[in-house]
């Protein structure tokens, strides 16, 4: 009898040891995706790309490219097991792609179903729209730079730190769409002459998820500026005047930094129309400066033209969007909490009221350094 419970004992302490195995897989034995591509073809039919690393000490090239199509990512998810020499995981997916031509189909983000519902996908995965040929995109090798998917992570987390690219998770983005008072907003990426990867600023979605605009990288700091998401640092260079002669050299421009930033937000609604004021409050540092002498000791007058340029950088962009009808800065959000009533009755089509809000944005700005030399 004691024997018999020894070994029930045994049997016990073993089971939860176990547990953590009967799924293991050998690295060998398994396919690892660091990228992946949708688009469509010129007869309209999905394509799917995939970038794996070679881990094999006798292949010369350091990643795999795979093509497929399909009719669904389920099933190139099989076309993709059938060409590569292990299962393939998407766990370590770190970048999706999006082409350009896909992103403008109307229907298009219920193809992502399957990237959400299996629990072995990473929501962490970075996605990024590519304006140009996809096929030339991921068949790119950097030159002395890391494969490409490790290359876009890297340049997606310097440039959001620097407040110049979005960052956009699949766990972000799959909010976005669902969130009524805010449209998707994605990084925006395209190959330059030499086969140079540059990532060009932020891509506009509507309520569908489907394309509609493109902000470039000065554009992409105000609309972070506006979302209030980020406090520092943010890097400007503005024209203070208008250059006459064309001489680079006598252009009144001015670079600085952003070193505290406060943001202040009045929602209301009045005479059928949402009214949003914004007070942007900003303590910079003076990085460049190839303005006239005479604005070197007025320091007063200096931080109201820079006030007054940027001021019209957020009205340009402001009118940009109102006139597209879409919300990336997430106003609706406020009003929901702030007017509910007025917004539930324009809940349903919230771009038409966007374009007919009245949004105002002032700047203050207060230069608190000039550089440590005269």
């Amino acid at each position: 009898m004691n024997a018999r419970l020894r070994a029930t004992g045994l049997v016990l302490l073993l089971l939860p040891l176990l547990a953590g195995c009967y799924d293991r897989m050998d690295l060998e034995d398994v396919t690892l995706p660091l990228l992946t591509g949708y688009d469509l073809d010129a007869n309209g039919k999905l394509i799917v790309y995939a970038i794996q690393p070679e881990f094999s000490q006798n292949e010369n090239k350091r990643s795999r490219k795979i093509t497929v199509t399909a009719d669904s990512l389920r099933q190139s998810r099989e076309q993709l097991d059938a060409r590569a020499a292990g299962s393939v995981l998407g766990r370590k997916t770190l970048i999706i792609l999006i082409g350009k031509k896909l992103l403008q189909q109307e229907n298009w983000f219920p193809l992502l179903d399957v990237v959400f519902r299996d629990s072995k996908n990473s929501l962490t995965t970075r996605i990024v729209a590519v304006d140009g040929p996809m096929p030339a995109f991921v068949r790119t090798e950097p030159q002395d730079q890391p494969l490409l998917p490790l290359m876009l992570r890297s340049m997606i987390e310097t440039k959001s730190r620097r407040s110049e690219s979005l960052k956009t998770t699949l766990r972000d983005f799959h909010r976005q769409m669902y969130e009524k008072g805010q449209t998707p907003a994605i990084t925006e990426a395209k190959l330059e002459t030499g086969n140079e990867v540059m990532l060009t600023g932020t891509a506009l979605l509507n309520r569908q998820g489907q394309y509609v605009a493109s902000l470039t990288a000065e554009e992409t700091t105000l609309l972070l500026l506006l979302q209030g998401s980020r406090k520092t640092p943010f890097s400007f260079v503005l024209p203070l005047e208008p250059q006459a002669d064309g001489n680079p050299f006598t252009a009144d421009t001015i670079g600085f930094d952003a070193i505290r930033v406060r943001s202040k937000y009045g929602t209301s609604y009045r005479e059928d129309r949402f009214r949003f004021k914004v007070t942007i409050r900003m303590d910079v540092a003076l990085t460049e400066s190839l303005f006239p002498l005479s604005l070197e000791g007025d320091d007063a007058r200096l931080e109201q033209l820079v006030s007054k340029r940027l001021e019209e950088r957020f009205r340009t962009l402001i009118d940009k969007i109102k006139a597209l009808r879409i919300d990336p800065i997430g106003f609706g959000i406020r009003a929901r909490a702030y007017a509910y009533p007025a917004y539930k009755q324009t809940e349903a089509n919230w771009g038409e009221a966007m374009a007919a809000a009245d949004i105002t944005v002032s700047v203050k700005v207060a230069l608190k350094h000039r550089g440590p030399m005269k």
